[in-house]
């Protein structure tokens, strides 16, 4: 999000402390509400196994597709960025490297 604030106020050369103000507490309490969600259905869903070990297994499962996302979408940020105007392409590729060897380990 902070990237996102800054990269549009180097392409527009305008910047409102206000404005950034406001859409940062809008994405995080959004993130929150989507978080509390998730976090219900998830855990009625492990009430209705009656197998503990099929709880712990829905719980990890979970987990790891919360962060393939985050990867995804850390992925699509570093794309993004190095696309931008004086953004050194070798780091970008770097970050995307250390990316995919993150995500191959799953």
């Amino acid at each position: 999000m902070v990237y996102s604030l800054a990269i549009e106020a180097v392409v527009s050369g305008d910047f409102s402390p206000a404005h950034a103000a406001l859409r940062f507490v809008l994405s995080a309490v959004l993130a929150v509400v989507i978080g509390i969600a998730l976090g219900w259905l998830n855990a009625r869903l492990a009430g209705m196994l009656e197998d503990p070990t099929q709880q712990v297994a829905l719980n990890l499962r979970a987990a790891a597709e919360v962060e393939q996302e985050m990867i995804a979408a850390s992925r699509r940020e570093v794309l993004r960025a190095r696309g931008e105007l004086g953004a050194d392409p070798e780091i970008a590729d770097q970050v995307m490297r250390g990316l995919d060897l993150r995500s191959r380990r799953k």
